[in-house]
């Protein structure tokens, strides 16, 4: 069956209906474009005073661009979502954040691990439970922080040697900061002789240690007998240092403290004795 042809009047009907339509639905579209454009300039704002904010108090810059990127992204998804609605597209906003949701959902179950450790060193960059050149102790690592990373932390072991420890596992276990307070505790063991005067070995011994350099009065050295040994009776010496962010500081002035209540107590004539075992010898009876 032959299609009647479209006359002109017609056309010029549905021509005119068009442009009307295109004609109301045109501020709709300007309104739209207005709010993606005031978004995109709001989360320009927002980035840079977010940079200036979060450098003040974060420590890792790739970390404080980070934040403030996501929350410029954010702010313009926003502003396309607004502007879907004024467009009166609400299957396409639904069709969107539902997509949304699925794809961060499947990122947020094969990234457990990365998302894990990335937020663990937001928070360590943020609570600074400790900071680059602290000397530190954590999952059987001992050294000094280099970098504190999105995803982990590096540290340099005594021996020179650069860990790199994932930041959720920082986070969640025990960690032993000793610089955070810039001090540290020297604890000695030593033994006299039983026929040693023992106050003046204990004198002797407090002396020597207050005369080291770093060494702190406050809180005074102290010095308690422990035990009756088998051949010595034993003490144990302890002095406070400043030890700041050095091992070697610690290491050096233990080592000079040996060293100074040894000669020491040669001087003296305290005897610091060897362990002694006895051997007793039976005759055999032939």
């Amino acid at each position: 069956m032959d299609q009647q042809p479209i006359s002109l009047e017609q056309a010029t009907t549905e021509a005119t209906s068009w442009v009307d339509s295109v004609v109301d639905y045109l501020p709709r579209v300007l309104f739209a474009l207005l709010a993606i454009i005031i978004a995109y300039f709001i989360g320009r704002m927002m980035r840079k005073w977010l940079n200036r904010l979060t450098q003040q108090r974060i420590q890792n810059r790739t970390i404080a661009q980070l934040v403030a990127s996501t929350v410029a992204i954010i702010i313009v998804v926003i502003g396309i979502v607004v502007a879907l609605q004024i467009l009166q597209l609400d299957d396409a906003v639904t069709s969107v954040l539902a997509g949304a949701g699925i794809i961060g959902l499947a990122i947020g179950f094969a990234l457990q691990d990365v998302a894990s450790n990335f937020i663990s060193g937001i928070i360590i960059a943020t609570q600074k439970p400790f900071s680059i050149g602290d000397l530190i102790e954590t999952q059987g690592v001992f050294g000094i922080v280099k970098n504190i990373e999105l995803r982990m932390t590096a540290v340099q072991t005594l021996t020179g040697q650069l860990v790199y420890i994932p930041n959720k596992d920082i986070l969640l276990n025990i960690l032993t900061d000793y610089s955070v307070s810039g001090r540290r505790r020297v604890d000695l063991s030593v033994g006299v002789a039983y026929d040693d005067d023992l106050q003046l070995a204990e004198d002797t011994a407090l002396h020597e240690v207050g005369e080291l350099d770093h060494v702190l009065s406050d809180p005074a050295p102290t010095l308690f007998y422990t035990e009756f040994g088998d051949s010595s009776i034993n003490f144990d010496i302890r002095f406070w240092i400043h030890s700041g962010n050095s091992q070697g500081k610690y290491l050096s002035t233990r080592s000079a403290a040996i060293k100074s209540i040894k000669q020491a107590f040669d001087d003296k004539g305290i005897t610091i004795p060897f362990p002694i075992t006895t051997v007793q010898m039976r005759k055999s009876d032939k």
